[in-house]
């Protein structure tokens, strides 16, 4: 990724947890659930894509030594499908399986995405409107 490209500083970090509770309005209960789940995934790890199994968004994160590292979404796998197929469809956040069928399913934030009838969120100078084109060079995903 080019290096002048910074997902990760104080000002984008406010600006993508603003623009979640903003268009956040233009989502169901489970589909907010799973944004959250995949910003906790993403951005609070400083990661741009992450590949999540749907075990993961169920039961959430616990390491070998037992320490719970993400609590999951708190759905049946029914609701879940239907929650990501919804944001999906919305344009919220994108899904792709890469090249290396090791990683599964990879996830990431759609920085492009305007929640209809929600007042624009201007986007930050550091954050460039093709980030979701870089982010599929980088991870070779079609």
């Amino acid at each position: 990724m080019p290096s002048n490209i910074k997902f990760y500083g104080p000002t984008n970090q406010f600006y993508i947890l603003k623009r979640m509770m903003r268009y956040g309005m233009a989502l169901t209960s489970a589909e907010f659930k799973v944004y959250c789940f995949i910003y906790d995934r993403t951005f609070s790890w400083s990661k741009d894509v992450e590949s999540i199994p749907y075990t993961h968004f169920i039961d959430g994160v616990v390491g070998s030594d037992g320490r719970r590292w993400a609590f999951g979404v708190g759905m049946a796998e029914k609701a879940l499908q239907r929650a990501i197929k919804g944001l999906c469809d919305k344009g919220a956040i994108r899904r792709a399986r890469p090249g290396n069928p090791w990683l599964g399913t990879c996830y990431w934030h759609n920085l492009e995405w305007e929640a209809p009838g929600i007042e624009k969120l201007p986007l930050p100078e550091k954050l460039q409107p093709d980030a979701a084109e870089i982010l599929a060079r980088r991870w070779q995903i079609k």
